[in-house]
């Protein structure tokens, strides 16, 4: 069976929807549910040939909207604490009514929706990075304005709800005084299936020691240590076959209500992907993990930084700049040299960069 969900422009508001709706069919089926990036749409997919029916059913998917206050917090940041409750209630009240009618809306990947469609719901800035200012319309005297926000179905915005509930990463950066946001994107090929991001997430929210310099350094570790639970499972007993392309990432600054848009983009996950499938994979990753818990204190900031500026971008330009601060701070400080030298010292140094050095662009 398969359930389509087609792209908006929106990366952040598109992809939760996907989750939100695997998430869904998953309850209904105990076979796998499977993400994948189709370009155009997500397509969700499942072996299965029908799904359960029935009150308990019900119930197992109104169980995602469980009252996790501080899921809940995140996902309504900038919504009024006094408001917060009606919205939950509201989202149990779509998947209550219009399950049926939203399993089948999604069966085909053009659906044919009425211009004049019933109720729409604000999309709020924490749900969608872009929606934080809405979209700039032409005002008579002036060339344009701030706009109003972006509504959408609210079919749309409940699933999307869901899939921030379950599938977004937040995490608070001390230093610049930002949360941070990411959400990673299936590939086309493989996919990823629901639970087991599920999983991977409760342990990248609940890791200790990840780095907290900025959010591109959080983004570029939450990577490396993503790819070494996939190299893990891979081997494993149970193997799986999860891929990602990339990660939708953001910031907002700012304290509830007032927070707004700091960053945001894409980080591709295209360089760990060629690393997981190298002879000494898990080597590079677990190096990439240590320089990142190195540069994860006071005074050693810049070998994070420029790690993940190489990471993100790794070019030529990029990747020497990284080593010259990166050996300076092993000649000059004893301290990172400890943290480093089961790895930087050890007989894996040569061929480690060797295999890291294969991706350097120009």
């Amino acid at each position: 069976m398969h359930w389509f969900v087609l792209k908006s422009g929106m990366p952040m508001y598109d992809l939760e929807r996907a989750y939100g709706l695997g998430l869904i069919v998953k309850q209904l089926t105990d076979e796998e549910v499977r993400v994948y990036d189709k370009a155009l749409y997500y397509q969700i997919e499942t072996p299965a040939t029908s799904l359960r029916e029935g009150k308990s059913n019900l119930d197992k998917i109104l169980s995602l909207i469980a009252e996790d206050l501080d899921a809940w917090n995140r996902v309504l940041r900038t919504t009024l604490r006094k408001g917060r409750s009606g919205k939950i209630k509201k989202v149990q009240r779509i998947l209550k009514n219009c399950c049926e009618e939203i399993l089948l809306t999604f069966r085909e990947p053009f659906p044919h929706r009425p211009a004049n469609k019933k109720s729409k719901e604000l999309l709020t800035g924490p749900l969608e990075l872009s929606a934080f200012k809405g979209f700039r319309e032409p005002v008579r005297g002036r060339k344009y304005d701030e706009g109003s926000g972006f509504s959408a179905p609210e079919e749309d915005w409940a699933l999307c709800v869901i899939g921030a509930l379950h599938f977004t990463v937040w995490r608070f950066i001390a230093v610049t005084k930002e949360s941070a946001i990411l959400v990673p994107n299936p590939d086309g090929e493989k996919g990823v299936e629901v639970n087991h991001w599920r999983e991977v997430k409760f342990s990248l929210e609940n890791e200790k020691g990840l780095s907290g310099v900025s959010t591109l350094c959080w983004v570029a570790h939450s990577a490396a240590r993503l790819c070494q639970e996939l190299w893990h499972k891979k081997y494993s007993d149970n193997p799986w076959e999860d891929r990602f392309s990339n990660f939708i990432y953001g910031s907002l600054a700012g304290a509830a209500q007032q927070s707004k848009p700091k960053m945001g983009g894409y980080f591709s996950l295209e360089l760990f992907e060629n690393v997981l499938n190298s002879e000494q994979g898990i080597e590079v990753l677990i190096l990439f993990d240590r320089i990142f818990r190195a540069g994860n204190r006071r005074g050693a900031e810049d070998i994070a930084i420029n790690f993940a500026e190489f990471l993100n971008i790794p070019s030529l330009e990029n990747y020497s700049r990284f080593l010259k601060i990166f050996s300076r701070a092993l000649v000059k400080e004893k301290i990172y040299v400890k943290v480093l030298d089961e790895v930087w010292r050890g007989k894996l140094e040569e061929n480690i960069w060797k295999e890291v050095i294969k991706y350097v662009g120009s």
